[in-house]
C-alpha cells in the first residue's frame, strides 16, 4: 500500500476520489492501493519550556532560555490522529506526501514525521491548483521528497527563531512590568511600523505654500486654461510680489508638446499584491483576503495556490493560459486579447520560485457555480480573473499634450492626458469622472496673459497606515520604495512572509496593540509605549529583522546552513536579553485596555474608567463619556465597542424610566456627541436622501417589502448586489416613474440608468458597461432633470455655472458623443 498524507480532510478527500480510494475509514479513505489520510493543520509544534526541564513558573534567573536540541510535542486533540497516520505507516511501502505546496505545508509533514520517528521513503506531489486536472499529473510528476529539503530547514529555523525571540524577549518584559507584555521577531518591528507613521501624522505640521500661476484662453474665449509654475514660494508677501512683477508681462509664447503614452497592464497577482487591492477595492482586511482566497483554491478550485510571493508566470504555462483565456472569455461582455501571449514579460522563468501567480484554473465557472460562491469569494474571484486578462490584452494608449511659457526664467505648465485606446482598461469597472476637451492652442501661439496669480497650497503628512499600505511598508521592512526593479531585490529582505502577513496583523490586534478603525491602523497607547521603550533595541528595528528574514531565505536556497542560522541567532538571543533587561513600561498604559478611538476629539482611545467609558485625551480638553449605568441599567464594554465603531448599540433590554417602568432601547451618539435613545434600530431610521428617491436601510424581504412600499403608493426599484451590500437596501421611486429609473443605457442598450450617490450610471456596470453621468461636472451640479434630457436627446441647452481649471465660470452645452462620453459643446 502507498500512504498519502495531505494538510486537512477537505484535501484528502479531492485527493482521493482522483485516486480511486474511495472507502471511508476512520482518519482515512482506503482504496486501489492508497491510504490518503490527512492532518488538521499542525498536529506537532515545538515543546513548551516545561518539557525541558524549565520551571512551570516563569522565572528570570532562567533566562535565556536555551535548548540544546529542539523538543517536538502533539498539540491538543491530535493525538488520535497520529496514531492513526503512524498506523498506516507501518502498514505501506511508500509515502507521498501531499500537505500544501510551500514552507509551512512542508513543516506540517516533517514535524509529524519526526514525531513519529518514521524512515519509510517519500516523494512529493507539488501543485499549484486543486483541479482533477493538476492532481493527476503531480502523481505522475512527483519529486524526490529530498527536493524540499532546504524548505524544510528554512521552515524550522523560523518557527525555532520565533520561540527563541518570543519565548524569551516575552517573559522577560512581562516579569519586568508585571503584566503580559508579547515581544516579537516580526510583531514587534511590524509594530513599529504603524506606531511610527501614527506619530508622523499626528505630529506634523501643516505648512502653507504658493504656486503662482497664469491664465489664457484655448484659442477659445469661453474656455480658459491654467499653467501652473513648480516654483513653491514660502512666504505670501513674496510671491505677491513676483506676482505683482509679472503682471508686466502681457503676452507669453506657448510651446506645445504632443506625446504618445502607453500604459501596460499591472502585474499578475501575488498573495500580498491581492491583499492590497482588495483592502482597497473591496475593504476586506489580509486575513480575510488569505480565508476567501483559499476557500477559491481549495473548496471551489477556481484559483491557484494562494501563498505566493510570485506576479509571473513560466514559459511552459503559455499554452495552459491560452486555454483559460479562450475557456473563460465569456466571463465579460466585451474581449481584448492580444492574438499572441508567448512574449508577454508575464512569463519570466526567473521570477518563479516554488509557485507562479495566482490566476484562474482552467475551471469554467458557470453560473451554478457562481450562485454557490459567497458575495465575498464572487468579489474576489473578479479581481483575480479581471487581473488575469488586464495582462494579456493591450496596452493602454494615451496622448498627451503638454503647454509650456517660460516667464523670466521660470516654466509655467498645463498638461491633459486622453486615453485614445482603452487595452486592457476594457475590463475595469471603475467609473473615471475626468473630463477632456480639445485642446486648440498651437505651437508657438502667441498669448495674451487674462490673469496672472497664485494659489494656496499645504503640505500634507503621510496617511496613517492602512493594511494595503502596510502590507507594502512590510514587503521592503518600512523603505519607501517605488522602483520595481528595486522592490525585487528587496525579495527576502522584508518582514515575514506573504503567508504570515496577515497573521501578524491579527495578532497585533489580538494583543491590544493596534486597533481598527475604517480602514487605518491605530496603535493603541500601549502599542505606543512598548515601541517608545525599545525604539533603540534591535527587536523593534524593521531593518534587523529584514536581514534576519533575508538569512532564512538563504537557509531556503541553501546559501546558508540551518545549523549556522540557529547558533547564530541564540547569542543574538542572549544580546538581546542583555539589552531588554531593566525597560518598563508605564503601568498604566499597559492596563488601560483602549476599546475604540474617540469619536469627538478623533485623537484619544476610549478606555474604561470606574464609572464610565472615557476620553484618553480628557486632559486636552475631551469631555466625551459613556457612563457605565444609563437609566438604571450597565453598559457592557462590548456593547460600547460596537457604539463606537458603528455609532448604534444592538438593542439593550433592561433601561428603567423614572417611574420604574422597564423598556428596551437602542443607544446612538447623535451630533452632539451625546448618548441618545431610540426604540428603533439603526436600519429603521437612517434614509438616504437624494432629489428623487430615498434608500431605506431595512432587512426586510423583497416581496414583503414591495408589497408595503405598494400600499404607500412607492415603487422599489432594486439595485446592484454591491450597492445593496452598501446601504443595505432598496431603491424607492417616490415619483413612482418605474423600474427603468431614468430609462434604457443608451450605451449597452440593456442595462438601466440608475441613480446612485455620485452618478447616474448603468446598471450593468459589472458586465463592462461604463456609461455614467457624474452628479457634479466641472464644478457644476448636474440635476436629474438634465441627466435625463441628456440620455433622451445627447444634448443639453446651454448651461450656465461651470468653473474651469483656472477657477473661471463658463457657460457651454454637454454632450454625448459617438463614444457616450460627455463633451463641452460652446456653439
Amino acid at each position: 500500500m502507498i500512504t498519502v498524507i495531505a494538510e486537512k480532510p477537505s484535501v484528502a478527500r479531492d485527493i482521493a476520489k482522483v485516486l480511486g480510494a474511495n472507502t471511508q475509514k476512520e482518519g482515512y479513505l482506503e482504496g486501489n492501493g492508497y491510504f490518503v489520510t490527512y492532518a488538521f493543520g499542525h498536529l506537532v509544534g515545538l515543546a513548551e519550556p516545561v518539557e525541558y526541564g524549565y520551571s512551570d513558573k516563569w522565572l528570570k534567573s532562567e533566562l535565556p532560555l536555551m535548548p540544546k536540541h529542539f523538543m517536538l510535542s502533539p498539540n491538543k486533540d491530535a493525538k488520535k490522529q497520529l496514531r492513526i497516520i503512524k498506523h498506516l505507516l507501518n502498514s505501506s511501502k511508500d509515502l507521498i506526501v501531499a500537505t500544501d505546496a510551500g514552507r509551512e505545508g512542508e513543516l506540517i509533514f516533517r514535524w509529524i514525521y519526526e514525531y513519529l520517528s518514521s524512515d519509510i521513503p517519500f516523494k512529493r506531489l507539488w501543485i499549484s491548483d486543486m483541479t482533477d486536472k493538476s492532481i493527476k499529473e503531480g502523481f505522475k510528476n512527483l519529486l524526490p521528497g529530498s527536493s524540499k529539503d532546504n524548505l524544510y530547514f528554512s521552515a524550522k529555523a523560523r518557527a525555532e527563531s520565533d520561540w527563541l525571540i518570543g519565548m524569551n524577549a516575552t517573559r522577560l518584559m512581562t516579569l519586568n512590568n508585571n503584566i503580559l507584555l508579547s515581544i516579537g521577531r516580526v510583531q514587534t518591528p511590524t509594530l513599529r511600523l504603524i506606531v511610527d507613521r501614527y506619530l508622523d501624522h499626528k505630529n506634523f505640521v501643516t505648512k502653507d505654500f504658493w504656486k503662482p500661476f497664469i491664465v489664457v484662453d484655448n484659442n477659445n474665449p469661453d474656455q480658459q486654461l491654467k499653467l501652473v509654475c513648480d516654483v513653491e514660494f514660502e512666504n505670501e508677501e513674496k510671491i505677491q510680489k513676483y506676482v505683482y512683477n509679472l503682471k508686466n508681462l502681457t503676452n507669453c509664447i506657448i510651446r506645445r508638446e504632443d506625446k504618445k503614452e502607453r500604459e501596460a497592464a499591472p502585474k499578475l497577482y501575488s498573495l500580498t499584491s491581492l491583499q492590497k487591492d482588495a483592502n482597497g477595492k473591496l475593504n476586506f482586511t489580509a486575513d480575510e483576503t488569505l480565508k476567501v482566497l483559499q476557500g477559491l483554491y481549495e473548496k471551489h478550485k477556481l484559483v491557484t495556490y494562494p501563498r505566493t510571493d510570485s506576479e509571473y508566470l513560466t514559459d511552459n504555462q503559455i499554452g495552459d493560459v491560452q486555454n483559460v483565456l479562450r475557456s473563460h472569455k465569456l466571463y465579460f461582455s466585451e474581449v481584448n486579447v492580444i492574438s499572441d501571449i508567448s512574449n508577454n514579460s508575464a512569463f519570466n522563468n526567473a521570477k518563479v520560485t516554488d509557485h507562479h501567480a495566482v490566476i484562474p484554473t482552467n475551471i469554467v465557472p458557470d453560473n451554478n457555480t457562481l450562485s454557490k460562491l459567497s458575495e465575498k469569494e464572487r468579489g474576489l474571484y473578479d479581481l483575480v480573473i479581471a487581473r488575469f486578462f488586464h495582462r494579456f490584452s493591450p496596452d493602454c494608449q494615451k496622448e498627451k499634450i503638454v503647454l509650456r511659457t517660460n516667464l523670466e526664467g521660470n516654466i509655467f505648465t498645463f498638461s491633459q492626458t486622453t486615453e485614445v485606446y482603452k487595452g486592457w482598461k476594457i475590463y475595469n469597472v471603475e467609473k473615471d469622472d475626468k473630463i477632456t476637451f480639445p485642446i486648440l492652442i498651437k505651437d508657438q501661439d502667441k498669448k495674451t496673459i487674462l490673469e496672472h496669480s497664485y494659489s494656496k497650497h499645504q503640505t500634507q503628512p503621510k496617511k496613517i497606515h492602512t493594511e494595503a499600505s502596510l502590507l507594502s511598508a512590510m514587503e521592503t521592512a518600512g523603505k519607501e520604495i517605488e522602483n520595481e526593479d528595486l522592490k525585487e531585490q528587496m525579495k527576502g529582505k522584508g518582514l515575514g512572509t506573504p503567508a504570515t502577513r496577515s497573521g501578524i496583523i491579527e495578532i497585533l490586534i489580538k494583543r491590544n496593540f493596534i486597533i481598527r478603525k475604517g480602514k487605518q491602523l491605530i496603535p493603541t497607547t500601549t502599542g505606543i509605549d512598548l515601541i517608545e521603550k525599545v525604539r533603540d533595541h534591535k527587536i523593534s528595528i524593521p531593518e534587523w529583522t529584514a536581514e534576519q528574514e533575508y538569512e532564512l531565505y538563504k537557509v531556503e536556497t541553501g546559501e546558508n546552513s540551518y545549523p549556522g542560522y540557529i547558533d547564530s541567532l541564540k547569542n543574538t538571543v542572549r544580546n538581546i536579553i542583555q539589552e531588554l533587561d531593566g525597560i518598563k513600561i508605564e503601568k498604566a498604559s499597559v492596563e488601560s485596555k483602549a476599546i475604540g478611538i474617540c469619536p469627538k476629539c478623533q485623537k484619544g482611545n476610549i478606555v474604561e474608567g470606574k464609572k464610565g467609558y472615557g476620553c484618553s485625551e480628557y486632559k486636552g480638553g475631551c469631555d466625551f463619556v459613556i457612563w457605565k449605568t444609563l437609566s438604571g441599567k450597565t453598559v457592557s464594554a462590548s456593547s460600547v465597542e460596537t457604539l463606537l465603531k458603528t455609532g448604534w448599540s444592538g438593542k439593550l433590554k433592561g433601561f428603567s424610566k423614572k417611574s420604574g417602568e422597564k423598556f428596551d432601547a437602542y443607544l446612538f451618539i447623535d451630533e452632539n456627541f451625546k448618548i441618545s435613545f431610540s426604540y428603533k434600530s439603526k436600519s429603521d431610521v437612517e434614509w438616504i436622501e437624494s432629489e428623487w428617491k430615498r434608500v431605506e436601510k431595512t432587512n426586510a424581504d423583497w416581496d414583503e417589502f414591495t408589497k408595503r412600499m405598494a400600499e404607500q403608493g412607492k415603487n422599489p426599484i432594486p439595485i446592484s448586489a454591491e450597492e445593496l451590500e452598501k446601504k443595505g437596501g432598496f431603491v424607492i421611486d417616490l415619483n413612482n416613474r418605474g423600474l427603468g429609473g431614468l430609462g434604457l443605457c443608451p450605451k449597452c442598450q440593456k442595462g438601466n440608468i440608475i441613480e446612485s450617490g455620485k452618478s447616474y450610471s448603468c446598471s450593468e456596470y459589472r458586465n463592462g458597461c461604463d456609461f455614467t453621468i457624474w452628479k457634479e461636472i466641472a464644478g457644476k451640479k448636474i440635476p436629474l432633470s438634465i441627466a435625463q434630457t441628456l440620455i433622451e436627446k445627447r444634448k443639453t441647452k446651454k448651461l450656465e455655472g461651470f468653473i474651469s481649471k483656472a477657477q473661471k465660470k463658463f457657460s457651454a452645452s454637454l454632450i454625448l458623443n459617438g463614444d457616450f462620453k460627455i463633451e463641452f459643446d460652446f456653439n
